[in-house]
């Protein structure tokens, strides 16, 4: 499996804000403010791709949000997101969207 962390973007190295393990994914939603926020991001991307399909990204990010959404609905990742509903909700709401949006 291809994980998102071997793709990561210029930005994310420099960071060091990439999530390469349950570990790292589960100290990112450990923190309260943060998870919140990215659930947030993650309804709004969900509402976005359901009115404008994958229109909503720049086609340059369309590979991107395909690891993404397969890094993070894998069963490798299940246990870090199982302790915060609200999170997985949002997160599988945006994987649903994007999925079942047609390609470009």
């Amino acid at each position: 499996m291809v994980r998102l962390a071997d793709l990561e973007g210029g930005s994310l190295r420099r960071a060091e804000t990439a999530v390469e393990t349950v570990a790292d994914a589960a100290w990112v939603l450990s923190h309260a403010e943060t998870r919140a926020t990215w659930t947030a991001v993650l309804r709004f991307c969900a509402a976005a791709v359901e009115a404008q399909g994958r229109d909503a990204f720049p086609s340059i990010d369309h590979g991107r949000i395909d690891f993404f959404t397969a890094e993070w609905a894998s069963a490798e990742l299940a246990p870090a997101l199982q302790p915060h509903s609200e999170f997985a909700a949002a997160f599988e709401k945006f994987a649903q969207a994007w999925r079942g949006a047609p390609p470009r």
